[in-house]
């Protein structure tokens, strides 16, 4: 198996992410000790309780829940500029917008743009021609087909005729 060429760029390394996780990257002071006091809240909790105050389990586990939950929604960074709580509350109450997004290469390219344009301008009028074409096909099969029913009609008329004999 060939080694792969591993370069290593150390400024782009963050010193603040634990084993790889994402949400922990660009973490302020003020996370760090929230998300790691809410997390050691929760084990410590779910440890003490039930041995000093002999809760019952259920509520062990919504207590070391809910001090997770806290930690995270608080404490862990969803972008880089934005927690886990600020990106749920803009998700939920912020104003949305649309942002009209044109690729570079369409805005550096405008013959590109306009051969494509041109392009699907004559998918469709080949569409249309294909459509009228089949519609002139069939209404040729239906004309010949009502041309020759009418002449065998008339055929059949012509055909069938009465002779009258008078008894003399």
């Amino acid at each position: 198996m060939p080694q792969m060429e591993r370069n290593l760029d150390l400024e782009s390394v963050d010193s603040d992410t634990l084993f790889g996780i994402e949400a922990l990257k660009h973490q302020s002071i003020g996370q760090k000790i929230i998300f790691y006091g809410c997390l050691l809240g929760g084990i410590l909790a779910n440890t003490a309780m039930p041995r000093f105050l002999h809760t019952p389990g259920a509520v062990n586990v919504l207590t070391f829940t809910a001090l997770l939950a806290i930690g995270i929604t608080a404490g862990c960074n969803y972008t880089q500029d934005m927690s886990y709580g600020k990106y749920v509350f803009c998700m939920l109450f912020g104003k949305k917008k649309v942002l009209p997004y044109k690729s570079p290469e369409d805005l550096r390219h405008p013959e590109r743009r306009q051969k494509k344009t041109e392009k699907q301008q004559d998918e469709k009028s080949q569409k249309k021609m294909a459509a009228s074409a089949l519609l002139m096909i069939l209404a040729l099969i239906a004309m010949l087909s009502g041309i020759y029913i009418w002449q065998e009609k008339k055929e059949a008329e012509g055909i069938h005729h009465e002779i009258r004999e008078e008894n003399l």
